[in-house]
């Protein structure tokens, strides 16, 4: 596995791969069906549990586990739509679905929905996936690429939340509600084997209203890797986040790189320390906030508002395993 090592510029990387990528597809897909007549009626009847949206089909057993007719997925009823709603595991327990084996794993689930009753003719929906990447790596390599994302400025205006002392999680929220449209995390710490930090999934989470993502769209060739792309693609190639001690010191040298300009470095490092404090949004008009928050991602300049430690790395070189994964 690859190690950092830290140079003049930054850090460099040694010539083996970061990360080797164990496996690549679909974790959660939650499907919808419209069910009609003798069925819709059915399951008005099932056993279930009420919940606020939707009855969760399912019983407790005599020592109180929870038990459902499809087994490690999840079965809701809503009856004032006639819609069921399976949140499918389609894969072994830690295991993921190839996009090119999406079809047959859907359809030895509806083979299953059948044996209780449960089918229609109508084209099944899907309103949330889960489309993951799984790689191993060096445990200074795993942590660099959580400190990046965690520290990256993220497009559309998006926000980053992490979790776990050392980080261990980092979502992307939406921006204006706190929808979750990623998650990057260890899985060795989630499940508490292995080295820490030695096994990092980048998961991306799409979510549609019912009937407006058909399933067939999902199982088209492609249509995966743009899913996972949409949320990581865009990404800044290099993130620096900047101490308070050191920040002026490394504009500077990106200045006698001829990386940025002197007014540029003006610019970033006034706005850099207003964020920080917190004045920002009262000492810029919205349009020139909004100008340098560009800015800085097109810099790769991250937000350093928690005296979090500088980082300086090459993000899109962290991330190309993961997006190659979609190529083999």
């Amino acid at each position: 596995m690859s190690e950092y090592r830290r140079g003049e510029s930054g850090v460099g990387l040694d010539e083996t791969p970061l990360f080797v990528v164990e496996q690549v597809g679909f974790d959660d897909v939650t499907l919808g069906f419209q069910m009609q007549g003798a069925v819709a009626a059915a399951l008005n009847e099932r056993e279930g549990v009420t919940a606020k949206w939707a009855k969760r089909l399912g019983s407790h057993t005599s020592w109180g586990e929870w038990v459902s007719p499809l087994g490690r997925s999840a079965a809701f009823w809503k009856a004032e739509t006639a819609r069921l709603y399976v949140q499918a595991k389609l894969a072994p327990e830690g295991q993921l679905v190839r996009p090119a084996g999406l079809g047959v794993a859907v359809a030895a689930l509806m083979a299953r929905m059948a044996v209780c009753g449960w089918t229609t003719f109508e084209p099944v929906f899907v309103t949330r996936a889960d489309i993951a990447v799984d790689a191993v790596c060096a445990p200074s390599s795993g942590k660099a690429l959580l400190d990046a994302l965690e520290a990256v400025r993220l497009p559309n205006g998006w926000r980053t939340q992490s979790f776990g002392s050392p980080r261990s999680t980092v979502y992307f929220t939406a921006a204006r509600s706190e929808r979750k449209l990623a998650r990057a995390y260890c899985r060795n710490l989630k499940r508490r084997q292995g080295a820490p930090f030695g096994r990092i999934r980048l998961e991306a989470t799409h979510s549609w209203k019912a009937n407006e993502w058909p399933l067939t769209l999902l199982q088209e060739l492609g249509c995966a890797r743009l899913l996972w792309e949409s949320r990581y693609g865009s990404l800044s190639q290099r993130v620096t986040r900047l101490s308070r001690e050191d920040g002026l010191l490394k504009l500077t040298e990106r200045v006698a790189r001829g990386e940025i300009s002197c007014s540029q470095a003006e610019r970033m490092h006034a706005y850099i320390d207003a964020e920080r404090l917190g004045v920002a949004a009262t000492l810029y008009s919205q349009g020139a906030l909004r100008a340098r928050r560009r800015e800085a991602r097109q810099l790769g300049i991250a937000s350093n508002d928690s005296g979090l430690d500088a980082v300086e790395l090459e993000l899109h070189e962290l991330l190309a395993p993961f997006a190659q994964s979609f190529d083999k």
